[in-house]
């Protein structure tokens, strides 16, 4: 998942090495998108071994990694996460499917992403699939309905088209900067009401929990 977009892909797969995994976001992401700056995974041996690390030198990535205890470092990615697997039981549930059967996994995943991508986001205001390719995902009752815009690119030289995506591009992640900056303000606002501040004065009795992470006390 992209950071700052949310545009996100999906790729299954039937082994969790880290060759396999490696591999795959180079052909599934990077060939598609581009070197990111930096990447950010979980703890797990796939990412912290010496193929992963490689890979990032190779690609002159920085490699992160989200704290232990602390699963909101990935918060984006945990939300689609929710979102995913909601859809998945969804589909167990209704169309009786076996997940375990990979043919079925292969047409039902990339929708669910597709429609995650196309759906503008709560706090950008904007679908990670408009913010990426400046321009609105295109579906069937559009076409049906010609709701389509008249000015194709066919109709355009390639310049004016460049410039008018660079444009569009370029407003729509102002925008997006300023729907998730107010986003954020109007979030610590209601944070700060609910909390309780705590003073001390120096001799005060205060009962210490210890390392609550490890259950120490």
């Amino acid at each position: 998942m992209d950071l700052f977009t949310r545009y996100v892909a999906a790729i299954p797969l039937k082994s969790q090495a880290a060759k396999d995994i490696s591999l795959t976001f180079v052909n599934g992401w990077i060939f598609k998108h581009g070197v990111p700056e930096t990447v950010l995974s979980d703890n797990g041996v796939q990412f912290r071994g010496n193929i992963a690390r490689l890979t990032a030198e190779i690609l002159v990535m920085k490699q992160l990694f989200k704290s232990t205890y602390h699963s909101q470092t990935n918060g984006m990615l945990e939300r689609f996460h929710r979102y995913l697997k909601k859809r998945l039981v969804t589909l167990v549930v209704d169309k009786n499917l076996d997940l375990d059967n990979g043919d079925a996994l292969n047409i039902f995943l990339p929708a669910i992403v597709s429609s995650y991508n196309i759906t503008p986001n709560r706090m950008t205001k904007t679908s990670p699939h408009e913010l990426v390719y400046g321009t609105v995902f295109v579906l069937p009752a559009d076409i049906k309905l010609g709701q389509l815009e008249s000015k194709s690119a066919e109709k355009q030289d390639m310049h004016t088209f460049k410039k008018i995506l660079k444009g569009q591009l370029r407003n729509l992640r102002d925008n997006a900067k300023k729907a998730q900056m107010l986003y954020d303000m109007r979030r610590k606002k209601f944070e700060n009401k609910n909390q309780h501040q705590h003073s001390f004065e120096i001799g005060d009795k205060v009962l210490d929990l210890g390392d609550q992470r490890t259950g120490n006390k």
